[in-house]
């Protein structure tokens, strides 16, 4: 008899092969942000202010709180395609993140 949670070499090979490429386009997704983002100064300077414009308070507490997000993005990237803590943690904060993200924007669409 089969267990509920059947691992990962069980999976078909189409599932498999469909998991790791999600699991590398997403990982890709948060390299590319956190790169875009320290490529050039005004894409750093342009999110370092988007901070002041929620109405977070100081120049020195956004510029370390742009640079704790960049970092995060490139720790989840790694840890994406390092295959390290998938569901315990990893999965959880992607989410957590991209909800963040995703309620920033949705305030910039009313605010706007």
């Amino acid at each position: 008899m089969r267990s509920v949670e059947s691992g990962f070499s069980e999976l078909p090979l189409w599932r498999r092969i469909a998991g790791i490429l999600l699991i590398v386009a997403l990982s890709g997704t948060f390299f590319f942000s956190g790169w875009s983002k320290i490529h050039s100064d005004n894409a750093f300077n342009s999110f370092h202010w988007t901070f002041l414009d929620i109405g977070l308070p100081g120049l020195g507490f956004t510029g370390i709180l742009a640079r704790i997000m960049i970092g995060f993005e490139f720790f989840l990237g790694f840890l994406l395609i390092s295959h390290v803590y998938l569901k315990s943690f990893t999965y959880k904060a992607v989410m957590g993140l991209l909800l963040i993200f995703i309620a920033y924007l949705a305030y910039l669409l009313i605010k706007e």
